[in-house]
C-alpha cells in the first residue's frame, strides 16, 4: 500500500483515483455483506487497471476498507468519510468511475472535484474501457 499523502503532492508519475461505490446499489440501506462484495468487486476491478496499466499511481479509496468498513459500521456520516477522499482525488491528474452499480452521492461528489481533469466511466473491465482509460492516461502525461 503506498503514502497517500507523499505521492498526491509528488505525481511522478501521475495518480488516477478510482472511484466506485462502496455501498453499491443499497446505498444507506447496504449490509456489512454487500460492502464486503462491493469492496471485494471493486479490488478486482483495481487489480485489472493495475495490470494494464502498470506505470500509473492508482487511488483506490477501497484498498483502505478498514476505514471505509469502520465507518459505516459505527454510522459515521457518509458524508464525512467522502470529505476526506474528495481532497485525495482533487489532487490527482484524472480519475476513473466503475458505475456498474450507479453513481453515489459520495462518488458524485468525488467526480466534482475533477474540474478540467479527464474522468472515464467504465461499466466492465475490458476492451472499450481499456481504449478509454490509455486514452485519458495519454492526455496526462
Amino acid at each position: 500500500m503506498i503514502n497517500l499523502l507523499t505521492v498526491i503532492d509528488n505525481p511522478d508519475p501521475p495518480c488516477v483515483y478510482f472511484a466506485a461505490p462502496v455501498r453499491g446499489i443499497a446505498g444507506d440501506n447496504a449490509t456489512e455483506e454487500e460492502i464486503n462484495r462491493n469492496i471485494e468487486e471493486d479490488l478486482g476491478v483495481a487489480d485489472w487497471l493495475r495490470g494494464h496499466f502498470p506505470g500509473i499511481i492508482w487511488i483506490i479509496p477501497h484498498e483502505h476498507e478498514i476505514i471505509i468498513r469502520e465507518a459505516c459500521r459505527d454510522n459515521i456520516e457518509p458524508e464525512r468519510i467522502v470529505l476526506w477522499w474528495k481532497r485525495v482525488a482533487c489532487k490527482c491528474k484524472a480519475m476513473v468511475v466503475y458505475d456498474r452499480h450507479g453513481i453515489s452521492n459520495g462518488m458524485q461528489a468525488e467526480i466534482d472535484v475533477m474540474i478540467g481533469k479527464p474522468v472515464v466511466y467504465m461499466d466492465a473491465t475490458g476492451e472499450e474501457a481499456e481504449t478509454d482509460i490509455a486514452a485519458m492516461i495519454a492526455s496526462i502525461l
